[in-house]
């Protein structure tokens, strides 16, 4: 099956690790800001609708890596008040139980 898409931006891997595709259709205008081994930022905007941010994640599966990955996030959007949602794998397990 052929996906029909209209747009697509990607992140290539580091060797065997990593890498990240997003598709899109025309109905909604994206447009890249920012993009990293394990982030693409966003800014979208559909129809007469106000714009947002979208923020697409692959959390890092180091644990010494974990806070500084969460702290550049949180400083994308520390001094906006616009609309902003973040998707993806945080790769943040809070007990061992999650991982079953």
């Amino acid at each position: 099956m052929k996906m029909k898409m209209d747009g697509s931006f990607y992140v290539d891997p580091v060797g065997m690790a990593g890498g990240l595709a997003l598709w899109w259709l025309n109905v909604v205008s994206i447009l890249v800001l920012n993009s990293g081994k394990n982030v693409i930022d966003t800014k979208v905007s559909i129809m007469r609708e106000d714009d947002w941010f979208l923020t697409f994640i692959y959390g890092l599966p180091y644990v010494d890596e974990k806070q500084v990955f969460c702290e550049s996030l949180a400083f994308l959007r520390c001094n906006s008040s616009e609309k902003w949602c973040v998707i993806g794998d945080s790769n943040m397990v809070t007990r061992p139980e999650e991982k079953l």
